[in-house]
C-alpha cells in the first residue's frame, strides 16, 4: 500500500479480531453455490497485504474442517466424541490389532504416494505454515495435547480404528495411508518433474498457535507441495477425528467444501447403517460417508469431480483393477480344506465390477460378502450365475451394506460370483444385468434419503463354504514359514488320487485379508531369480516347486509372498494358495574403542586416535560404513570442532571378504589449558543403507586428556547467565542489545559478570567504550581488578541515547588472558523519540460530551501501513470496547495525524452513554528510519490507572447539549426546539437525534426523557 503523501487522505478500515474461518465460500445474491475461495485469516492477510503484482506472494488458501460443538453457518451439529477420546482407561473392546503394530500399520506399503497419521507432536519449520503465521518453528503436542506416544492402550486402540476409516476413504486410491513416519522424509515431499514418489503428513494435535476455532485445516492443493507441508487435525475421537483427517488431505488434494443451499458444511442425511454424508461437508454423526460430485438435493458444490481432482496429475491415481470385470477372466476364489472360499477385494472406480468362479459339488452354498465394520464407503451387490453366465440370484439388502447369499442350493458344476458397488435404492434389472435407481433418485429430493454409486467405493471380503466337488484335488503347502535372502523357497503340490500331473502356479504379492486390516510388506517381481508363473508336474501324486529368492542388498525388512494354483487342469482345488516369509539377512556392524585415551599433543602436531570396526554377518557383499563424531551434553568436559584435524564424519570401506578396518581420528594440539574432553564416534545408516549397526555397540568413545600449564581464561556472561562469545553480535537475550529506550527520557543498565575458568588470577587491566555512538553508553560501575581461579566480579554498562535510531558501541576489555587478551563485546541499543504530540476530540470543540471524532496527532511521520491495531476505544463505564473503528491517516506539516470516527457497513455507530478512554498501542505505530523505531509506552487518554481523568476526560452522555455532564432543565429547551422541527430548520440540534434517522421524533423523546436529571 503507498504511504499517504502530505496532505493527502487514505483511508484504512480496522476491526477488533475474531476467531475466523480460513477457506470460504462466498456465496452469490441466490445462494446457488460457492463463486471462489479466498483467503480470510487476517494475519495472511496483513503479511501479504496489497494487490496482486509480480514478486509479491500471494496468501496461500487454507481448507478448514468445523469443530465439534461448533454452528458454522448453521447448519453444523453440535455434537462430541468425548467418548471416543478414550483417555487412560481400559479397552472398550479388543483392538483390532496388536497395540505393539499401532504405529506401523500400511494399507498400501508399496505404493509411491504416502499419508501419513501423525498422532506424538510434529515440529513444523519452512513451511506455509511458519510463513503465514510468523513463526519460525511451531511446536504441535501430541493428539491428546502432551509430548511422545506412550499412549494408553485405549488410546492406542483409538488410533488403530481412526486408521481403518480413514484407509477405508483412500482404498480404491494408489496411496498408503500409515502410522509409520516415512524412513525417507522426501516421501512426504514433492521433488519437481522427476520425482516419483511424494504424500503428505496429517498432524493429529491441538490448536496452539492459530487460535482458528476450528477442527482442522489444510492449504487448498498442498500434496504436491516441495515442502512437509502438514494438514491438522484438532477434532478429537473416532468419528470427528478419522472424517476431518481425510476432509484435510481433500483439501490438500484440491478439493472444496460440500454444503447445502447456502450453508457451507452439509452434515448428511438419513440415519443407521445408510445415514450418509459427504467427506467434504461435515458427516460426523454418519455411519456411510464418501466422496461426492454434488448429486445430493441442493448441493452447494455441483461442478465438482472428487473423484476425477483427486486422481490429478498432482495426486495420485487409482489402484490397477484387482479382479476382471468381466467372467471370462474371473478370479478363482480361494479354497482351502475342499469347502472353505475366501477373498479380498477392492472397487476402485464406480464403473467398475469383480468377476469370481468357483467349482462346487451339488447341495446348499453360502457365500457372506462383507464391508468395513465402521464407516465403510462401499454398499455391496452380490450376484450368481451359473457356467453360461445366467443370472440366478443376487443380495442387495437396504438396510445393510454388506450382502449375503445364505444357503443357495447350486447343481455341481461351475458358478459365478459378481460383486459392484452400488447406490442404497438400486434394484436388478435382468434386461440391463444392471443395478439401476428409481427415478427420481431418493437422495435428489426434498428430505432426501440414500446416496448414488458414485462414491459407492471401497474393500470387501468374501468368505463362505462350497460342497466338495467329490472329485481328485490338489493342495499347495508351503515347506517352512520363512526363507533367507540367498536361499530357495519350496512348495509342495499334491494330488489326492496319487497320480501324475501338471498344474500351473504363480508368485504373487500378499494383499490385506479382510476390510480395515494392514497390508503386509510385499514383495517385488525382482525379489525373484526365477519365472513367476510355473507349470509343475505332479509324480505319483507329488511335485516340488523351488523358487530361488535374490539377496539383493536393500534393506527392506521381512517380505511376503503367495504362490497360487491358477490352472489346476482335471483336478478340483481343495487348497489353493501358500504363504511365505522372506526374512532379512543384512550385515551387522560394531565400533569398539582401541586406543583412543591420548594426550592432546603440541601446538601443530596433535595425537591419533585409533577405532576398531567389525563386521558381523555375510562377508559376501561390500559395504561402505558411514560414522559420524558426536559431542556429549555436558559442555564442560565436551570436546570442541576445532579439537580435531579429521572431518566431522566418514565412511569406511569393507571389501568382500573384509570382517574388520580400524578408523583413526587425527586430534588439534594446542596450548589452551582446558579440562579433558570426550568425544564419541557412532556408527548409522543412512538413507537406502544396505546394512545395519549393532544397537548395543555402535558408540564409542574418544577422550583427550589436556598437557598444557594452567593459565587465566576470561568468560563474560550477561542476562540469564548466558555465555558471550568475543566479537559476537550484540543480542537481546543476553542483554548486549539493550532493546527500545526513549531519547533523554529514561535509561537501560545491564550487569555483565566475569569469570575466570583458568587455574592463574586473572587480571583486568582497563574496561573502555569505543565506536561510532560510543557516546550514548557508558560503564557505570567497574569491576574488581583482580580475579582469582574460579571466581567472578561484575560490571554495568548503561545506554543513554541523545538521538533516536540504531545506537551502536564495542565494550574492549583487557586482561592477562592469553587467547583472548582484548575482549570485544559490541552492545547496541534501538533509541525513540516518537510519541504522540496531542490528542483532540471532537475536532478540538470545547464539549466532549457526543463523540464524533477523535484526532491522534504524531510528532513525526509514521508508516501508515503500521498503524493496523493501533487504536482502541474504551468505554469505562461498561468496560466494551468500540467494535467499528474508522481511521484516516495524513501527513501534515512533518506529522502524521490519523482521525479516528465511529462507522460499520451500516453507517454511523452510535456510542452508549459513558466516559471513555483512548489507547495508543505503543507498538503499532513505527517511524520512516532506516531500522523503524515504535513509541516506548502506549498512550492512554481519558483515563488514568483505569479511572476517569477529569483533565483530559471525554464521554458520550445523549440529550447533555451543553458538555455539563447532565440532562437538565437547559438541555430540555434546546430539545424542545428541535421536537418534530424539519431537520432544515435553523434551530435543528442533530445531537437530539438518538437514532440517527434525520428527525427527532418520540423515539428520540423516550431515550431523552429517560436520562433527564441524571448526571455522568
Amino acid at each position: 500500500m503507498r504511504r499517504a503523501h502530505k496532505g493527502c487522505m487514505s483511508r484504512l478500515s480496522y476491526q477488533r479480531l475474531e476467531s475466523r474461518r480460513l477457506l470460504a465460500a462466498r456465496l452469490d445474491a441466490a445462494g446457488d453455490g460457492p463463486l471462489d475461495d479466498y483467503e480470510t485469516d487476517a494475519r495472511l492477510i496483513e503479511r501479504f497485504y496489497g494487490p496482486l503484482v509480480p514478486g509479491r506472494p500471494v496468501p496461500p488458501i487454507q481448507g478448514i474442517a468445523p469443530l465439534v460443538g461448533e454452528t458454522p453457518d448453521g447448519d453444523f451439529p453440535v455434537a462430541s466424541d468425548e467418548a471416543d477420546d478414550e483417555a487412560d482407561g481400559g479397552l472398550s473392546e479388543a483392538a483390532p490389532f496388536s497395540l505393539d503394530d499401532t504405529f506401523t500399520l500400511h494399507s498400501r506399503p508399496d505404493s509411491n504416494f504416502t499419508i501419513y497419521l501423525d498422532f506424538d507432536g510434529h515440529t513444523t519449520t519452512d513451511t506455509s505454515w511458519n510463513t503465514g503465521y510468523g513463526m519460525s518453528v511451531i511446536e504441535h503436542p501430541n493428539y491428546w495435547g502432551g509430548t511422545g506416544a506412550d499412549f494408553s492402550a485405549a488410546r492406542l486402540e483409538l488410533i488403530q480404528q481412526i486408521w481403518q476409516i480413514v484407509a477405508e476413504d483412500f482404498a480404491p486410491f494408489d496411496v498408503n495411508v500409515t502410522t509409520q513416519e516415512p524412513g525417507d522424509l522426501d516421501d512426504l515431499r514433492y521433488n519437481g518433474s522427476q520425482d516419483t514418489r511424494w504424500g503428505t503428513r496429517v498432524v493429529m494435535t491441538k490448536d496452539t498457535f492459530a487460535d482458528c476455532s476450528c477442527g482442522g485445516h489444510a492449504y487448498l492443493g498442498a500434496f504436491d507441495d516441495r515442502q512437509d507441508e502438514p494438514a491438522l487435525v484438532y477434532n478429537n475421537g473416532l468419528n470427528t477425528g478419522s472424517e476431518t483427517a481425510s476432509h484435510e488431505v481433500g483439501h490438500q488434494l484440491g478439493l472444496h467444501h460440500d454444503g447445502a443451499g447456502s450453508k457451507t458444511y452439509y452434515s448428511g442425511h438419513g440415519s443407521g447403517s445408510t445415514g450418509w454424508g459427504p467427506i467434504m461437508g461435515s458427516p460426523f454423526s454418519k455411519q456411510i460417508t464418501q466422496w461426492s460430485a454434488g448429486d445430493y438435493y441442493n448441493a452447494s458444490l455441483t461442478d465438482e469431480d472428487d473423484l476425477q481432482r483427486i486422481t490429478g496429475s498432482s495426486n495420485f491415481p487409482y489402484n490397477a483393477d484387482d479382479h476382471a470385470n468381466d467372467p471370462s477372466s474371473a478370479s478363482p476364489l480361494r479354497e482351502s480344506g475342499s469347502v472353505a472360499v475366501d477373498e479380498f477385494g477392492i472397487i476402485e472406480r464406480n464403473d467398475d465390477v469383480d468377476w469370481f468362479q468357483f467349482s462346487t459339488g451339488g447341495g446348499n452354498v453360502s457365500l457372506q460378502i462383507d464391508v468395513l465394520d465402521y464407516k465403510p464407503n462401499l454398499d455391496v451387490w452380490a450376484g450368481l450365475y451359473d457356467a453360461s453366465g445366467t443370472f440366478l440370484v443376487d443380495s442387495n439388502p437396504q438396510t445393510s451394506l454388506s450382502a449375503s447369499l445364505q444357503n443357495i442350493p447350486l447343481a455341481a458344476g461351475d458358478y459365478f460370483l459378481k460383486i459392484d458397488g452400488v447406490p442404497r435404492d438400486g434394484s436388478y434389472d435382468a434386461e440391463l444385468d444392471a443395478v439401476v435407481e428409481p427415478t427420481p433418485a431418493p437422495y435428489t429430493v426434498a428430505n432426501p434419503l440414500g446416496y448414488s454409486d458414485y462414491g459407492s467405493l471401497g474393500q470387501y471380503r468374501i468368505s463362505g463354504t462350497i460342497i466338495d466337488p467329490g472329485i481328485a484335488s490338489v493342495s499347495i503347502t508351503a515347506t517352512a514359514a520363512t526363507v533367507a535372502e540367498g536361499e530357495q523357497a519350496e512348495f509342495t503340490l499334491s494330488n489326492s488320487d496319487g497320480g501324475d500331473g501338471d498344474v500351473i502356479v504363480e508368485v504373487r504379492s500378499v494383499r490385506q485379508s479382510a476390510p480395515g486390516q494392514p497390508a503386509p510388506n510385499s514383495t517385488e517381481p525382482a525379489d525373484f531369480g526365477a519365472p513367476l508363473r510355473q507349470t509343475v508336474s505332479m509324480i505319483n501324486g507329488s511335485g516340488t516347486l523351488r523358487i530361488p529368492i535374490v539377496d539383493d542388498a536393500i534393506s527392506e525388512g521381512p517380505e511376503f509372498f503367495e504362490v497360487h494354483i491358477v490352472d489346476a487342469a482335471t483336478y478340483a482345488v481343495a487348497d489353493r494358495v501358500a504363504a511365505m516369509e522372506v526374512e532379512e539377512i543384512m550385515s551387522i556392524y560394531s565400533i569398539d574403542a582401541t586406543a583412543t585415551i591420548a594426550n592432546e599433543g603440541d601446538s601443530g602436531i596433535g595425537s591419533t586416535h585409533q577405532f576398531t570396526i567389525d563386521r558381523d554377518g555375510p562377508p559376501a557383499l561390500a559395504h561402505e560404513v558411514h560414522w559420524r563424531r558426536v559431542f556429549p551434553t555436558d559442555t564442560m568436559t565436551s570436546a570442541d570442532p576445532l579439537d580435531f584435524i579429521s572431518p566431522a564424519s566418514g565412511s569406511v570401506f569393507f571389501e568382500i571378504g573384509e570382517t574388520s578396518q580400524t578408523l583413526e581420528i587425527e586430534v588439534l594440539g594446542d596450548t589452551d589449558s582446558e579440562p579433558d574432553e570426550s568425544y564419541s564416534i557412532e556408527l548409522y545408516v543412512p538413507t537406502g543403507g544396505t546394512y545395519q549397526v549393532d544397537p548395543d555397540a555402535f558408540s564409542a568413545d574418544g577422550q583427550i586428556i589436556n598437557d598444557d600449564p594452567v593459565l587465566p581464561e576470561i568468560t563474560l556472561r550477561g542476562d540469564q547467565a548466558l555465555s558471550i562469545d568475543d566479537g559476537a553480535p550484540a543480542m537481546i537475550d543476553n542483554g548486549t542489545d539493550m532493546g527500545l529506550v526513549d531519547v533523554q527520557a529514561d535509561t537501560q543498565t545491564q550487569t555483565f559478570a566475569i569469570e575466570n575458568d583458568g587455574g592463574m588470577d586473572l587480571y583486568l587491566s582497563s574496561i573502555a567504550i569505543y565506536g561510532a555512538h560510543s557516546g550514548d553508553f557508558s560503564v557505570t560501575r567497574q569491576p574488581a581488578v583482580l580475579v582469582g581461579p574460579g571466581g567472578s566480579t561484575t560490571f554495568d554498562v548503561t545506554f543513554d541515547p541523545t538521538a533516536a535510531g540504531r545506537r551502536d558501541a564495542r565494550i574492549l576489555i583487557s586482561s592477562n588472558d592469553p587467547d583472548e587478551s582484548v575482549f570485544d563485546v559490541p552492545v547496541s541499543g534501538l533509541a525513540t523519540d516518537l510519541r504522540v504530540e496531542r490528542v483532540e476530540v471532537n475536532q478540538g470543540a470545547i464539549s466532549r460530551s457526543r463523540l464524533d471524532s477523535v484526532t491522534v496527532v504524531y510528532n513525526q511521520p509514521v508508516d501508515h501501513q503500521s498503524l493496523s491495531d493501533a487504536f482502541e476505544i474504551r468505554n469505562l463505564t461498561t468496560g466494551r470496547s468500540v467494535d467499528s473503528i474508522q481511521a484516516t491517516p495524513a501527513d501534515i506539516d512533518g506529522r502524521t495525524e490519523v482521525v479516528l470516527t465511529f462507522e460499520n457497513q451500516s453507517g454511523a455507530v452510535i456510542l452508549d452513554d459513558g466516559n471513555y478512554e483512548l489507547r495508543v498501542r505503543s507498538s503499532a505505530a513505527m517511524s520512516l528510519a532506516v531500522e523503524p523505531y515504535p513509541m516506548r509506552n502506549d498512550l492512554l487518554f481519558g483515563s488514568e490507572a483505569g479511572a476517569v481523568d477529569r483533565a483530559d476526560a471525554f464521554f458520550r452522555l445523549f440529550g447533555d447539549s451543553d458538555g455539563d455532564r447532565d440532562v437538565d432543565g437547559q438541555d430540555y429547551g434546546r430539545f424542545g426546539l428541535s421536537f418534530l422541527r424539519p431537520n432544515t430548520a435553523a434551530e435543528f440540534n442533530d445531537a437530539f437525534d438518538a437514532d440517527r434517522d434525520g428527525d427527532v421524533d418520540g423515539l428520540d423523546y423516550g431515550q431523552f426523557v429517560r436520562r433527564l436529571l441524571t448526571t455522568l
